[in-house]
């Protein structure tokens, strides 16, 4: 089946972006770049991602947290958009499945996929529930998989970043088809439930703002296997 969405490209998604400029990165230090795959190889994970899950495909990845129970002074200070949007995780996970299958449903479930990540709570003292990253991750599991939905962990490493290739709470990336970094988008926009993400990733698939993948070529395999 072809897919349906094709005509609300200009319609829908680039009002879209243009409204959401402040939680999208436009950062050309950030997009555009290929991920760091290594790092994340090196993770205890029954699924481990290699660099094959990412081509060939619009990725859209998304890590959801613990919740944010405490109000500290570090969340007062940054208006910390977990604790103040009172995000739940697991309504995050129901969402993020219903998107995937209306992409399905669209005909694009062979241009789109959608991996979650289950992070560490990088404050702690800031939880009531999931302090233990592993009990977290298998709550996380256990719901997901209800909905088909693989995990894949993502921990803080010794240096303060995630090792999900950096994706920090309730962040997402949408991945063009070699593997490129198109759009961060940052919570609150990042929640499933506003139109944020469906719009990046329909702007990856037609407005292709990291330039022309061509997956097959020769330069496109030696930028992947160089991770540049």
């Amino acid at each position: 089946m072809a897919p349906r969405w094709l005509p609300l490209v200009t319609a829908v998604v680039i009002p879209m972006l243009v409204l959401a400029q402040g939680g999208m990165s436009v950062d050309q230090d950030a997009t555009c770049s290929q991920l760091d795959r290594k790092q994340y190889l090196d993770q205890e994970t029954t699924e481990p991602m290699v660099e094959e899950d990412f081509r060939g495909q619009v990725t859209v990845l998304y890590s959801v947290a613990p919740p944010k129970s405490r109000l500290t002074q570090r969340i007062y200070r940054e208006r910390d958009p977990i604790f103040f949007n009172k995000i739940v995780f697991e309504e995050q996970i129901q969402l993020f499945h219903n998107l995937a299958f209306r992409f399905e449903g669209n005909g694009y479930s062979e241009s789109v996929q959608f991996i979650l990540g289950a992070s560490a709570a990088r404050y702690p003292e800031e939880c009531d529930e999931f302090v233990d990253f592993e009990d977290f991750l298998d709550n996380v599991t256990s719901i997901a998989v209800g909905f088909n939905i693989s995990v894949y962990p993502n921990p803080l490493n010794e240096n303060g970043t995630y090792a999900m290739y950096g994706l920090k709470e309730f962040q997402v990336y949408v991945l063009d088809r070699c593997s490129r970094i198109a759009y961060i988008i940052e919570p609150p926009w990042s929640l499933i439930q506003y139109s944020y993400v469906k719009a990046a990733v329909l702007s990856t698939l037609y407005d292709r703002p990291c330039g022309e993948c061509d997956v097959g070529s020769a330069a496109c395999v030696a930028c992947v296997a160089s991770g540049q």
